[in-house]
């Protein structure tokens, strides 16, 4: 999964009454609503993503509340939405319709689309680019799944282990203005994408195994570990180092029947009885609830750490903090 942000693509040059970037610190989530830029502004349909973002503002703007309490007066937004009518030229469903318009000078900005495009077109030469307000801008997240009953699911796993492969996130965050996932990538130096880590806990690692496997393999933890069928991350991810290590330093020499660098599918293949597996801790009840799988043992001498990823410094946003003080209190046992 990546995340692309929601910005406001305008002209790179003031095409229209105002230049798009004067007094942007004032101005910036009213630009489309101003009367000069009437039958100029362009909209993304509600039917797309990125469509959305526009109709969350307008709450904001209508309501003058917080985020997280303007969202629950939606009816507010679509009504502060009405307003905008004489300032657009279109919405549309498709992007290069809407981006032909602006590069050609139609539409003087596209409210609401995704950054990754405008990113794109102006670094293919297009007279556009994107700004963003000092508050921040929204996230959206793409992603990939397996498909059950699909018809070549061992390819559709291999597909989504190169896309979240450290490397290769590494490599797509510059090239498509997006920020990794996969926490063992972090934005190269030098990237154009800036992201900040925020820890929210660490935790122990437990191991766990189907109903068969657990019964043969739960005495005498870790040593029972030894020789013992193993699903293990791949050897680029720091748990598997972690691992390694610890194995080493206990005398333990599992046998390795996988590798993975999807910890779901791991999971998934665990859960059939392939091998013994580990996780956090934290989510032991989960896992266990989820898979239908045995508790082996736990340690506490290999530990994981979880984080999350913002583009700012400092998180400000209220729903985004609040989720981050529970991830700390409730499930990390942070203060």
């Amino acid at each position: 999964m990546r995340h692309h942000s929601s910005t406001l693509p305008l002209p790179a040059a003031a095409t229209g009454p105002r230049s798009p970037g004067r007094d942007w610190a004032t101005i910036r989530t009213l630009l489309p609503y101003l009367l000069e830029y009437k039958g100029r502004v362009i909209l993304p349909s509600l039917q797309n993503t990125e469509g959305l973002a526009n109709l969350f503002m307008a709450a904001f703007l209508a309501t003058g509340k917080p985020m997280p309490e303007a969202l629950k007066d939606i009816d507010a937004g679509f009504k502060k939405l009405v307003t905008l009518k004489p300032n657009l030229l279109t919405v549309y469903t498709q992007m290069p319709q809407a981006f032909n318009l602006l590069e050609q000078g139609e539409g003087y900005m596209i409210a609401g689309a995704i950054s990754q495009v405008a990113l794109e077109r102006k670094a293919a030469g297009a007279p556009v680019d994107a700004v963003a307000p000092k508050e921040g801008i929204f996230s959206l997240p793409l992603g990939a799944a397996l498909v059950k009953g699909g018809p070549q699911p061992e390819l559709a796993a291999a597909f989504i282990n190169t896309m979240i492969d450290p490397e290769v996130q590494a490599r797509l965050a510059v090239a498509t203005y997006s920020l990794p996932t996969n926490k063992d990538a972090p934005v190269p130096p030098g990237g154009s994408v800036r992201a900040y880590h925020h820890l929210l806990g660490e935790t122990g690692i437990s191991f766990f195994g189907s109903k068969q496997l657990a019964a043969g393999h739960k005495k005498g933890f870790p040593q029972c570990l030894d020789g013992a069928p193993m699903l293990l991350p791949l050897e680029n991810l720091t748990l598997r180092r972690l691992l390694n290590q610890w194995f080493e330093r206990n005398g333990i020499q599992p046998k390795v029947v996988a590798e993975f660098e999807d910890s779901a599918l791991l999971q998934v293949f665990g859960a059939d009885g392939v091998g013994i597996f580990a996780a956090p801790s934290v989510v032991e009840p989960q896992v266990i609830e989820q898979y239908g799988v045995q508790l082996i043992g736990r340690t506490d001498q290999v530990r994981e750490r979880f984080y999350a990823i913002s583009g700012e410094r400092r998180i400000k946003n209220p729903a985004v903090v609040a989720i981050c003080d529970i991830a700390r209190h409730s499930l990390f046992g942070r203060k």
